[in-house]
């Protein structure tokens, strides 16, 4: 820039000059191959002058393209800018909205410990009572205990005892039950044969009215039979429910 400026005064500098050595209107002694070395000289220099205003106008050109890169750079930088302040601003208000629910969690924890140490405290101080009140009842309840520990057995022993005596009782009861079992199988042999005996003694009428008389006579003893059994089943019965008790 500083020699386009130079170049534009040398040039006014030697155009003065011509234009004053030729409006005096004295030629004479005028040195034309000087004239012509300034002439060339002017036209160099306004060479020079055109290759500075190309490059000039080249640089103003890329300055241009510079400028509205930058601007746009300058934007994108700004709208960026923008953007990351808006979201430093939102992630700065969600971090004092998560500061706060910090908070009221951090105040619930703390709450609801301090509630279980409380409740902890309650629980240990119950179980130390509970834990107290069983050591000084453990030797009653120890004592009950054994003393009912030996009333069972003492009333096992009675039982057995019982069991016993029923026991033989019941096993004589079968001897005797086994003692007419036989006997009345006696009877019944005896009754069964004793018709033959009396068909051979006797009419045939008084024969029939026997033989009815026997049937009878058998069915009653299948009664007597029958009422034994029940008495004994009900023996059994009552002589298990005594051991029971």
């Amino acid at each position: 820039m500083e020699n386009l400026t130079n170049g534009f005064k040398r040039i006014e500098q030697d155009l003065q000059e011509l234009g004053s050595r030729f409006s005096k209107g004295d030629l004479v002694g005028v040195d034309l191959d000087e004239i012509q070395s300034q002439l060339e000289s002017i036209a160099d220099t306004e060479k020079k002058l055109k290759e500075y205003l190309a490059e000039v106008s080249q640089l103003k050109s890329e300055s241009k393209e510079i400028i509205k890169e930058l601007t746009q750079a300058q934007k994108s930088f700004e709208q960026r800018f923008t953007e990351l302040t808006k979201s430093h601003e939102r992630e700065q208000t969600n971090f004092e909205y998560f500061k706060s629910e910090s908070k009221e969690i951090i105040k619930g924890i703390t709450q609801a410990q301090k509630s279980f140490e409380q409740r902890f405290a309650e629980l240990t101080k119950s179980h130390e009572r509970e834990q107290q009140s069983f050591e000084q009842r453990f030797p009653e309840l120890r004592d009950n205990n054994q003393l009912q520990v030996e009333n069972l057995k003492l009333e096992l022993l009675k039982a057995e005892t019982r069991l016993n005596v029923y026991g033989y009782q019941i096993q004589k009861l079968q001897d005797y039950m086994n003692s007419i079992e036989t006997k009345f199988n006696d009877i019944i042999n005896e009754f069964r044969s004793f018709p033959n005996k009396i068909q051979t003694l006797v009419e045939p009428e008084v024969f029939q009215s026997q033989k009815n008389n026997i049937k009878k006579l058998n069915k009653q003893i299948r009664m007597i039979w029958y009422s034994m059994i029940a008495l004994f089943i009900l023996c059994l019965f009552l002589a298990a429910w005594a051991g029971l008790k």
